[in-house]
C-alpha cells in the first residue's frame, strides 16, 4: 500500500487563504510545502507502526523496516508493506504443542529449525514427514483498517497544521535574517 500526500481541493481554499494572510515568497512556499509533507510522512509511519504494533501485538521493531518513507523529498510518499510477518522474526519458543511466538501467536504442530541462524517455523501440511510449511503471521486486514478508518481521515488535517506552522516559521525567520 502506497500513500501519496496530496492537497485535497476542499482544503485549497483553506490553503490559499493562509498563504494569502502571510504573503510569503514563491520559494517559501516551495520550501514550506516540501517540509510539510516529509513531516507528515513521519507522522503517517510512527501512526501506522504504533496503531499496527499495539493491535497486532507484534513488536514495533518488526513493523518499523515495513513502513519506508520515499528518499524523493518533494513528493512525501509512504510506502506501507503490509505481507505477512514471518513466526521467525517473533522471537518463537518451542513447546510440546507447537510454537509459541510474540504477539499472542501459538502454532498449533509447528516446530522450529534451530540449526539454521533465523530459527525458521515450519508445520507439517499432511501427516507425512513431507511437505512442510513455512509459518507467517497475516496482518493485512488490521492494517488496512487501521490506514483507512484511523490514520487518513486525520492525514488533511494534520498536513494543514503542519503547512501553516512550517510557512509561520520560515516567515519569521526570513525577518530576523
Amino acid at each position: 500500500m502506497q500513500i501519496n500526500l496530496k492537497i485535497e481541493k476542499s482544503r485549497a481554499d483553506d490553503y490559499n487563504a493562509l498563504i494569502e494572510d502571510l504573503l510569503p515568497s514563491q520559494k517559501v512556499v516551495q520550501k514550506s510545502i516540501i517540509s510539510a509533507r516529509r513531516k507528515a510522512a513521519k507522522w503517517v509511519r510512527t501512526q501506522v507502526v504504533r496503531s499496527l504494533s499495539k493491535e497486532t501485538q507484534i513488536p514495533a521493531s518488526v513493523l518499523r523496516n515495513r513502513v519506508v518513507l520515499s528518499r524523493i523529498s518533494i513528493k512525501g510518499e509512504v510506502f506501507i508493506g503490509l505481507n505477512p510477518v514471518s513466526v521467525s522474526r517473533l522471537q518463537p519458543k518451542q513447546t510440546k504443542a507447537g510454537v509459541k511466538a510474540k504477539g499472542g501467536l501459538h502454532v498449533q504442530g509447528a516446530f522450529v529449525v534451530d540449526a539454521l541462524e533465523y530459527k525458521p517455523v515450519f508445520k507439517r501440511v499432511s501427516d507425512r514427514a513431507y511437505p512442510i510449511e513455512y509459518q507467517r503471521k497475516d496482518i493485512e486486514k488490521e492494517g488496512q483498517r487501521i490506514i483507512e478508518g484511523e490514520i487518513l481521515p486525520k492525514l488533511s488535517d494534520k498536513l494543514y497544521d503542519l503547512l501553516e506552522h512550517e510557512l509561520k516559521w520560515r516567515i519569521l525567520y526570513q525577518q530576523k535574517k
